[in-house]
């Protein structure tokens, strides 16, 4: 509800440009280019929004100038703006802070008690549907009831003269996207940003709100450090596809580059939508780039759908030292599975990932054990199954030479036998180096291709105990090779306990899964 609080607010951009728009109505089309490009000079903001009243008129067979004043502003503001010293109820008005899609923003004095307020005035846009207004009433109220250090208060809602006004608390701070222009930050700086985010997050999804618009321009730093997270029970109100803004170099920017992958189709929306938002911010502020960001709604939408983030360490710079080098290889843990496509592969809660976060800057947790290569339950994991795969190559050769005998002339028992077990082993080392590979280079999607091949897995594994165990009950039979026997026997009996004991306990203590 608070905004930034701007050291040279522009309350007049607007008619600046609507005084413009007039005059080029005056100018011969043809000369319009010109005269656009003599008045604005380097505002390219100025000019872009020109130009769209402009298009707007033409489109209108040139009606546009009957349409409601309050509709003209392609930022859809109010319809006229409060002037200092004009009370909206007990609220005595002072200046604007700041304005954009959802309305205005004051700065105003609290006329019973001696404080100063923020005032969201809410654009027509949004509330002149009955319906509409209805339900951002009831998100709104709900919203006021969130209690939470990092939620500015809101204290009251107010109707006057037909307009609906939030007042709340006023926030003095710069938002995340100002800090992101002046670069890059640290991986211990993003994770306590991080964590500041997720509890707030926590806060609101515990009393049933998702936020659905969390980006950098809606979350602030105060003076002292605090993070405060804006604009929760607004969000239902948005027509999120044109809340877009294009940068000078073409790219796309706000509300859609945030959104996460399921807010684009028809699937249900919870709290986890929220978290790959917050995975994007993270993202943003540990390269100062988002990730993905192209030069058109539908590039952008479909690098969300179907594109992973490059790893932190091909756009961070590289920290001087092994714990900073840790730390910066757990976050990238954390943001790929914040980022997962599926909601299900993502963080379950906001409270799982601040326990996450907690863990990882502490050191003691799952990704920094295995961002760091220290020794912990993820090492032990990976040489459980590099070690696996060379022992099923290594029994290759004993099963070969069991084939030989199990062989009777005109039978192929053995080699059925060990066609079927090869084929098992094979089919199970490729799953193993998989998993080895998803946990090194994509941790995001390794609880997914986890789960995926875990059934497929323990079935390659079960054919290929049957056939050690059969192939050495066949040499004790034949009575030859009794050596051989108890090779094949042992193997089949470890490879067992193997998959159905040590491999699921090693998989809960390394990645908190089970087995």
């Amino acid at each position: 509800m608070t905004v930034t609080v701007s050291p040279n607010p522009d309350p007049e951009g607007f008619r600046r440009a609507m005084d413009l728009f007039l005059r080029a109505l005056e100018v011969e089309p043809g000369q319009r280019d010109g005269f656009l490009a003599r008045e604005c000079g380097s505002d390219t903001a100025l000019l872009t929004q020109v130009r769209a009243l402009l298009d707007a008129h033409e489109r209108s067979n040139n009606k546009f100038l009957e349409t409601p004043t309050h509709l003209l502003n392609p930022l859809n503001v109010l319809k006229s703006y409060a002037t200092p010293g004009e009370l909206i109820g007990q609220y005595r008005v002072k200046r604007i802070l700041g304005e954009g899609g959802m309305g205005v923003v004051y700065l105003a004095d609290d006329l019973r008690l001696p404080r100063q307020v923020a005032i969201k005035a809410l654009s027509p846009a949004y509330t002149q549907d009955p319906s509409r207004r209805e339900r951002f009433r009831r998100e709104a109220s709900a919203a006021a009831a969130l209690s939470h250090p990092g939620i500015p208060t809101v204290f009251e809602f107010v109707e006057h003269e037909g307009d609906l006004f939030i007042v709340g608390e006023y926030v003095i701070g710069e938002t995340l996207r100002e800090e992101f222009r002046r670069g890059s930050a640290s991986a211990a700086r993003v994770m306590e940003t991080a964590a500041d985010i997720a509890s707030a997050l926590a806060a609101a999804h515990d009393a049933g709100i998702v936020h659905r618009d969390l980006k950098p321009e809606n979350i602030m730093r105060t003076p002292k450090g605090q993070i405060k997270v804006l604009d929760f029970g607004l969000a239902h109100l948005r027509d999120f596809i044109s809340d877009i803004t294009i940068t000078k170099d073409g790219a796309v920017l706000g509300t859609l580059a945030y959104m996460a992958p399921e807010q684009f189709g028809r699937d249900p929306i919870d709290g986890r939508a929220d978290l790959f938002a917050l995975g994007l911010v993270l993202y943003e502020m540990a390269t100062a780039s988002h990730p993905f960001i192209g030069h058109n709604p539908a590039s952008t939408i479909g690098r969300i759908l179907g594109t992973e983030v490059p790893p932190l360490r091909a756009s961070m710079a590289s920290p001087s030292d092994a714990a900073g080098t840790a730390m910066r290889d757990a976050l990238d843990a954390i943001i790929r599975r914040c980022l997962c496509k599926q909601p299900a592969d993502r963080f379950a809660s906001a409270v799982d990932l601040s326990a996450a976060l907690e863990l990882a800057r502490s050191g003691r947790g799952p990704s920094s054990a295995l961002a760091s290569g220290s020794p912990g339950p993820q090492r032990w994991w990976r040489m459980h199954h590099f070690v696996t795969c060379i022992a099923y190559l290594g029994l290759m050769v004993p099963m070969w030479i069991a084939r030989q005998v199990i062989d009777d002339p005109g039978e192929r028992l053995g080699l059925v036998l060990f066609l079927a077990t090869l084929g098992a082993a094979v089919a199970s080392m490729v799953l193993r180096l998989h998993l080895l590979f998803t946990a090194s280079s994509i941790p995001g999607q390794w609880v997914r291709q986890y789960r995926q091949a875990t059934p497929w897995l323990r079935l390659s594994d079960s054919i290929a105990v049957l056939g050690f165990l059969v192939a050495g009950g066949a040499l004790i039979v034949s009575n030859t090779q009794e050596g051989l026997a108890a090779v094949l026997i042992c193997a089949g009996v470890i490879t067992g306990l193997s998959f159905a004991v040590i491999e699921p306990a090693t998989t809960r203590a390394a990645f908190d899964q089970d087995g």
